[in-house]
């Protein structure tokens, strides 16, 4: 706001609209009535904007209706750049309330064919009961959807789900983590990675979904699935989930990442993923395990799938109680011939000393490894040892 204000205390309409017509990207938080004003004489004046991040915060849903009307014509006039500036190419809005009239002029700015929105992401944000924000999904155009902290109900998932299963909807990453999702809600998005083509990441993180995944697993394990990137990680998963989870390594051909972070996986739901991983057709990539209660035991499972699988080329284990016991089991791996690993998190394992040669030998011999994460653990950097790799 620092920059409009400026602008708007200099009444220089000529240097502002060349001001703004050199403005590609704009980033503000319009906080109270004033705030409006500014941002509103900047923006109707910009034509060449393409990337737009904004949050009123609670301006546009106050109970004090003294002034709303001059503030929907200050909205209106905010909402304009949209018309004017027809290359924006992402929106992003946080932490914003909208009232009926606030959402409905930004869709009737939004709707037009000719606007060919390709990213929204719409952060702590909140419609109300108007469903506009569905009509403004269907844009073809649009091919990444963030819908992440913003409330969902049931009925808003389904009309999502709708949208998402339309011939002509192009979405291919959708985030929709801390959506307050129920376990129903899987059954719903289920059918959408079954029929869509286009959907390649779906980012469901921090949604209570352990009764729901059987029906999840059951979709990624339909042919026709070809999803590419999941995100689960504080999901809530328990131990009925890891068979359904291990099936979904088993059968599914397209996905390449894996994220169960933040979940109570411990040694006993590893070992049963590791069945599946272990298998020299599981075409998972990438794998993120980070605070899972794993132990030294669960490590030895993760060194057999290391030895056998050479697809898996991201492991990330941060944050477990691995240990130099288990450390040691994974450098053993690391160094075996089949193993391609690319990029190893051991953040915060509790490793000592005791592991700094061997975890610098299988460094030395991995010739595909290029990352290596150490932070957080109890090194003494004067004794790390350190071999060249040839």
């Amino acid at each position: 706001m620092r920059l409009f204000s400026c602008l708007f205390e200099m009444e220089d309409e000529a240097f502002l609209v060349k001001a703004m017509n050199c403005m590609q990207q704009i980033n503000f938080v319009a906080k109270n009535y004033s705030d409006f004003i500014v941002a509103a004489y900047c923006l109707k004046h910009c034509s060449t904007l393409k990337k737009l991040s904004f949050s009123t915060e609670n301006v546009l849903n106050e109970g004090d209706q003294s002034y709303m009307e001059e503030l929907l014509i200050c909205w209106n006039n905010m909402c304009s750049v949209f018309v004017r500036s027809k290359d924006i190419q992402e929106l992003r809005i946080k932490d914003t309330n909208f009232n009926e009239p606030a959402i409905r002029v930004l869709y009737e700015s939004l709707k037009y064919p000719s606007f060919t929105l390709n990213k929204l992401v719409a952060n702590n944000v909140s419609f109300g009961d108007n469903h506009v924000l569905f009509e403004l999904i269907q844009n073809s155009s649009l091919q990444y959807l963030d819908l992440s902290c913003s409330f969902l109900s049931h009925n808003e998932v389904k009309l999502l789900c709708d949208i998402l299963n339309q011939a002509e909807c192009n979405i291919e990453k959708l985030m929709i983590a801390h959506c307050k999702l129920s376990p129903d809600d899987c059954k719903i998005f289920g059918s959408i990675l079954m029929s869509s083509k286009s959907l390649k990441v779906l980012n469901l993180a921090s949604n209570n979904l352990n009764q729901g995944i059987s029906s999840l697993c059951k979709a990624l394990c339909h042919p026709h699935c070809t999803l590419e990137y999941l995100v689960l990680s504080n999901c809530s998963l328990s131990e009925q989930c890891w068979d359904y989870l291990s099936e979904v390594l088993r059968q599914n051909k397209t996905l390449s990442h894996l994220d169960i972070s933040s979940n109570d996986l411990k040694d006993e739901g590893l070992k049963i993923l590791c069945r599946s991983l272990i298998l020299p057709y599981c075409v998972l990539e990438s794998l993120c395990l980070s605070c899972c209660g794993i132990t030294e035991r669960g490590c030895q499972d993760l060194a057999e799938v290391l030895k056998n699988n050479q697809n898996l080329k991201y492991l990330h284990v941060s944050y477990n109680k691995l240990k130099d016991t288990g450390v040691m089991l994974l450098c053993d791996a690391i160094k075996h011939p089949n193993c391609h690993l690319k990029d190893l998190q051991l953040e915060a394992c509790e490793i000592t000393d005791a592991s700094n040669e061997e975890l610098c030998y299988a460094f030395m011999q991995c010739e595909t490894l290029q990352t290596l994460n150490l932070m957080g653990n109890a090194f003494e950097v004067s004794r790390m040892v350190f071999f060249p790799r040839f």
